[in-house]
């Protein structure tokens, strides 16, 4: 399996990549232009838990630059500290961006080490994150152990918390789990576009495309939105 992961610190790149290996080797980068594109995985460290946000996505993005031609062949992880310290939102945005991927699935639950995740709300030995030791860390993100509020803090991206159950199913449930119940996966949007007229495209990987023409101004917005809609099948004697 090819797998490619950015880690914020060289111990979760180490246990995150061998996680992947199996009993195979695993290839440590702490520089993008300086891995070997002969492992089936490879982990790169970025060091960045202790910068500020600005800097952490600066050096996320540069990483997963370097390493985009893995990304286009096989899956893109972002390794987070089990109880959220450090860049969580500024990290995770930034991997999008750099990778050109439209939705991450963010969990960072650690059970062996008393680090769980249940309803969105992330406690240390069962303690509130925030309440425990962790939460007097210098790289904490703050008084809250929401996973949601940590994630969303400092980016525009739309967060929404799925059940377990919704994730252990296949990639198409989970697609239409977001889709049904948050409406978030399906949101995009275009910023910055000169005054005309546009057709806008959206397209689904069983109910195919649809479009809309959309007229905007200077300094305007606006929403359109596509509601894609099984036919349904009629019996006929």
């Amino acid at each position: 399996m090819l797998a490619t992961l950015i880690a914020d610190d060289l111990t979760g790149a180490c246990d995150a990549g061998a996680l992947f290996s199996g009993a195979g080797p695993v290839g440590i980068a702490t520089d993008g232009l300086a891995f070997d594109p002969n492992r089936d995985v490879v982990a790169a460290d970025t060091e960045t838990r202790a910068l500020d946000a600005g800097q952490a996505a600066k050096e996320v993005w540069d990483m997963a630059r370097h390493l985009a031609p893995r990304f286009a062949l096989g899956p893109a992880v972002k390794k987070l500290d089990s109880t959220l310290r450090g860049q969580v939102a500024a990290e995770l945005d930034a991997m999008l961006l750099a990778t050109g991927l439209r939705a991450a699935l963010v969990c960072p639950a650690f059970p062996g080490q008393g680090r769980t995740v249940v309803d969105g709300i992330l406690r240390v030995d069962g303690i509130l994150a925030h309440e425990s030791p962790i939460g007097q860390d210098p790289f904490y993100p703050g008084p809250t152990s929401s996973v949601i509020d940590i994630a969303k803090d400092g980016t525009e991206r739309t967060v929404a918390h799925l059940r377990l159950s919704d994730v252990r199913w296949d990639h198409e449930a989970l697609c239409r789990a977001c889709w049904e119940k948050y409406g978030h996966c399906g949101h995009s949007e275009l910023a910055n576009l000169p005054p005309g007229t546009y057709t806008i495209e959206a397209w689904h990987e069983k109910l195919g495309p649809m479009t809309q023409s959309v007229t905007i101004g200077a300094k305007e917005s606006k929403d359109i939105t596509f509601s894609f809609k099984p036919a349904v099948a009629t019996a006929t004697n």
